[in-house]
């Protein structure tokens, strides 16, 4: 199932899949080091939360924060305190076309000093691109001819 964008609706099996897949690579790369989880725009957020409980149940010293897409730097810069001398680890649901990867991790790198972060990742669901540092699965992005057909499909009531 789909939302009004395409894209796939949000379920606590998703959360779980990912968590599943992600979450213990990220443990054996961060266990013994301070880290943080920021959740990018709504479905982030579901995804991050879900990764920080599993960091925490699993002993590591793991937080959380909230960035919105359209103030990444305003929302760092409120956050440095807790970011500071922490792994950073953005959480988002997707990356499709690589713009909201692109667009966070140039804001942390050009604020890299004032954030004080001890290094920089990126996790999502899917992976279209194949660039993220963790990814729940990969996906090749839908064409516009798979969208009309979903679109059809919901006119049709199917």
């Amino acid at each position: 199932m789909r939302d009004k964008n395409h894209r796939p609706r949000l379920r606590s099996s998703h959360a779980a899949d990912f968590v599943k897949r992600v979450g213990p690579k990220i443990y054996d790369d961060y266990k013994d080091e301070p880290v943080i989880f920021a959740g990018i725009g709504n479905s982030g957020n579901f995804f991050g939360y879900q990764l920080t409980t599993f960091a925490v149940q699993n002993g590591m010293d793991a937080t959380y924060i909230n960035i919105d897409k359209g103030t990444v730097r305003r929302d760092l810069q409120k956050n440095r305190g807790a970011i500071r001398g922490r792994a950073l680890v953005f959480v988002d649901d997707a990356v499709w076309t690589a713009t909201t990867y692109n667009q966070v991790l140039d804001v942390a790198r050009e604020m890299s000093e004032r954030l004080g972060y001890t290094g920089v990742k990126f996790a999502v669901w899917i992976d279209s691109k194949n660039i993220a540092d963790y990814h729940g699965r990969s996906e090749e992005p839908r064409g516009v001819k798979d969208y009309m057909a979903g679109f059809i499909r919901g006119l049709r009531g199917r």
